[in-house]
């Protein structure tokens, strides 16, 4: 079976800036998939 990577990324409310400044710097050439984790606080919809 051929090994593969993913890369994982997790970051909460304050980590927005960084996690773009992260997204922006990663090579277009990265064949990787990259899954992301937000945490956030509850948002009132009503």
């Amino acid at each position: 079976m051929a090994r593969s990577s993913i890369i994982a990324i997790g970051a909460s409310a304050g980590g927005v800036a960084a996690l773009r400044s992260l997204a922006a710097a990663l090579p277009s050439t990265l064949s990787a998939p990259i899954l992301v984790v937000l945490h956030i606080g509850a948002v009132d919809f009503h």
